[in-house]
């Protein structure tokens, strides 16, 4: 069984914050779109898809028109979207690569997250399979990069890229989302050189991009622009 619709009502429906990580939230110009889309049509075209686990529902696609139709839906007269319950995917894992494949392929993310998710899905599945004491990573990464169009020292470089942003996060959440967006100043090999730092040094770096940001967008020229892939702290 690929999936199945079934009648749940919104509130049978769970957030769960590790799928919720997965994706980065909409920018505000986005949920503005995604408003004026709903409001447009008059319903949702896209159902709501939920992952069951242990009697729960959890939501791995469709977390912004939950929330929309909860807070918006009845008062605006918008019918509840469909919710289909994705059977066929049989661990956490299995969702969270789901969750990566699709997101890649439909949204229009920006390079950064594209790189992200490509190799977050990677790294999970090294993970999985270096637990579960099975298989060649080697091979996996092979499969992968083939998969995804993409060469093996891509493959590796992105996967470190998903590991620098999320450690990154663990200092500066909304840094790390900014990065994955694409709106700050900070490029795919100055993320994997901060990931490198000590804690505190990231911490540092980070404060020095922000004010380099600043500057920019005060429509300032920077005396002298930080290099952070040179810069010592």
């Amino acid at each position: 069984m690929l999936h199945e619709e079934r009648e749940l009502v919104l509130t049978d429906i769970e957030w769960d914050e590790e799928f919720a990580d997965v994706m980065r939230p909409h920018l505000p110009e986005e949920a503005d779109a995604f408003t004026e889309s709903v409001m447009s049509v008059g319903k949702f075209t896209d159902p709501i898809l939920v992952y069951p686990e242990d009697g729960r529902y959890l939501v791995i696609d469709g977390h912004h028109r939950w929330r929309w139709y909860l807070n918006y839906g009845p008062g605006a007269g918008i019918e509840a979207p469909t919710v289909v319950v994705m059977d066929r995917l049989n661990s956490r894992a299995a969702a969270k690569y789901w969750m990566r494949v699709t997101q890649n392929g439909r949204r229009n993310l920006p390079i950064e997250d594209q790189r992200f998710h490509r190799g977050k899905a990677l790294s999970e599945q090294v993970t999985a399979m270096r637990e579960s004491e099975t298989g060649s990573v080697a091979d996996l990464v092979k499969e992968f990069a083939e998969d995804n169009d993409i060469s093996h020292r891509t493959a590796y470089r992105e996967k470190a890229y998903a590991e620098a942003v999320d450690l990154i996060a663990r200092v500066d959440k909304p840094m790390s989302e900014n990065i994955r967006a694409g709106v700050v100043g900070i490029n795919y090999d100055e993320t994997l050189w901060l990931s490198k730092r000590r804690p505190v040094d990231i911490a540092k770096g980070l404060e020095n991009l922000k004010a380099d940001r600043q500057v920019k967008d005060n429509g300032e020229v920077p005396a002298a622009a930080p290099n952070l892939a040179r810069e010592r702290y």
